[in-house]
């Protein structure tokens, strides 16, 4: 089964906002969003990734929960509200990336 978010063509996305990141040469993630400017809401939250398998659950279940929320309900999420047990270390790198890249787009739209 594809995940709901996972982008197909990224070529053909309008998004507002992307990060990547780069584990290696050869795997690399990257984040899109569509975000309502006025009010920073999160309207869509794509991703892709290549050889980084790992991530591919934690980026699925982020993406699914952040869309709809404003950025600043973004940046008050902990990892233990996604995963009460602390059973998924992936979770909270992929949590602590996309925070840290929402907090540049937030510095970069002040």
């Amino acid at each position: 089964m594809t995940p709901l978010n996972l982008l197909q063509d990224p070529d053909f996305y309008q998004y507002t906002w992307k990060t990547f990141y780069k584990q290696s040469a050869q795997a690399n993630c990257a984040i899109y969003f569509k975000m309502e400017r006025a009010t920073n809401r999160i309207l869509d939250c794509k991703w892709t990734t290549q050889n980084m398998d790992d991530w591919q659950a934690s980026l699925a279940m982020i993406s699914e929960y952040i869309t709809g929320l404003m950025l600043q309900e973004v940046l008050e999420i902990s990892a233990s509200t996604l995963d009460p047990q602390g059973n998924e270390l992936d979770l909270a790198l992929v949590l602590n990336f996309l925070k840290q890249n929402l907090r540049d787009y937030k510095d970069l739209r002040l």
